[in-house]
């Protein structure tokens, strides 16, 4: 899977493009996103999408209403692009499955679906 993981500011909005891993726990469906360590979960691949979405909103709500999202996204070792000053690239998936143990857990037995998610939300 190519990493296209990246968060974009522009005027007054952010966009946010993501792998998302749908993954199966027994007897709940996981959406998890390693770049930013991001759960969305449910009784189908369905709800775990939804909820899933609904915490990245939060996520995005909460970092900049308190004016963290730049130091979060750097502890999870995302950079800023050198030619964009408002954009952000996460780290590769290799260096992501360095620390992310769940998804180390992923296997082909419990992996459902893997896609994008891309978001943009009003700041």
């Amino acid at each position: 899977m190519k990493n296209i993981n990246y968060l974009k500011r522009r005027n007054n909005s952010v966009h946010v493009g993501l792998d998302v891993f749908i993954y199966r726990e027994d007897d709940q469906y996981l959406a998890y996103a390693p770049a930013l360590d991001i759960f969305g979960y449910g009784n189908t691949t369905d709800d775990a999408k939804r909820t899933f979405t609904n915490e990245l909103e939060i996520y995005l709500d909460h970092t900049i209403k308190d004016q963290t999202l730049e130091a979060d996204l750097k502890n999870l070792g995302w950079k800023k692009r050198f030619y964009q000053k408002s954009a952000y690239k996460s780290p590769d998936i290799e260096e992501i499955k360095k620390k992310s143990l769940p998804l180390l857990n992923i296997d082909q037995n419990t992996l459902v679906e893997c896609f994008k998610k891309a978001i943009s939300i009003a700041v």
